[in-house]
């Protein structure tokens, strides 16, 4: 009940984002979370939101919607665990990042 109180108490997208990002972590432990709007007549995954290690990077780079792996989970709807982001060719593959 505490968690839907808390993230439905405000209108800030940003700090509704951050507290799922949050709460995210303290269930799987990760090293970047992002929100991405799909564009789909572009092609494109544009970041609106990033916490971690590669925040700076994720929110400067739009990545293609079919060689990311977050393309992957827009295409099959299911979520994605990246182990190695250094030895994941979707990650690799991602405009702009590292």
């Amino acid at each position: 009940m505490r968690v839907t109180e808390s993230i439905l108490g405000t209108l800030d997208t940003q700090a509704l984002f951050r507290e799922i990002a949050e709460r995210l972590n303290t269930l799987v432990a990760v090293d970047n979370t992002a929100v991405l709007l799909h564009d789909p007549v572009a092609g494109r995954l544009q970041p609106i939101f990033a916490v971690g290690v590669h925040a700076t990077q994720i929110l400067n780079a739009s990545m293609d919607d079919k060689a990311s792996v977050s393309g992957e989970v827009l295409r099959s709807g299911e979520a994605q665990l990246v182990s190695d982001e250094m030895q994941d060719v979707r990650v690799a593959n991602s405009s702009g990042m590292p």
